[in-house]
């Protein structure tokens, strides 16, 4: 009989753990563009719809970034701007955003094998529903071309 407790209590904690991990918000944006492989050139513009939001409330903005180990990005950090043009208002609000790809050592703070993945944290926002709009992402940079990002991309998640 204590077996069939044990087994029972453990099937109860492997439910709980799949429920708790399951009810995690799904994101009401998250999508990824591809850089050229021979380099993100400054000029070049990535830009990231925001289709109609459903619901009102407070939603996280991540920029996501992918670097390739076959062709490192050659600096600890990459400086971008972000501008995002959210709801009927027309106000664009420009950010920029440093994200630093290596530790004090300098190695990678990614997640990954051949592709590094990183989520930076760039703003809470307050959003009605029915907010649409249009967010771009462009590297700033000194040098016009950048090697060793392969893809950036957007996550806006309810909280």
């Amino acid at each position: 009989m204590p077996r069939t407790t044990a087994l029972i209590a453990g099937a109860a904690a492997l439910l709980t753990a799949v429920l708790l991990t399951a009810c995690r918000p799904r994101p009401a944006a998250y999508a990824f563009s591809s850089v050229p492989v021979d380099g993100w050139e400054r000029g070049h513009v990535l830009t990231f719809p925001i289709d109609t939001l459903s619901h009102a409330g407070t939603y996280r903005l991540d920029v996501c970034l992918r670097t390739s180990t076959a062709r490192p990005y050659p600096f600890r950090t990459l400086w971008l701007e972000v501008r995002r043009r959210l709801g009927t208002g027309g106000r664009t609000q420009a950010d920029t955003l440093a994200c630093n790809l290596t530790n004090a050592k300098g190695d990678p703070d990614g997640r990954g094998v051949s592709l590094l993945q990183y989520d930076f944290a760039l703003d809470t926002l307050s959003l009605p529903a029915g907010t649409a709009g249009t967010i771009t992402v462009r590297h700033i940079m000194s040098r016009d071309i950048l090697q060793g990002i392969s893809d950036v991309g957007l996550r806006l998640t309810p909280i």
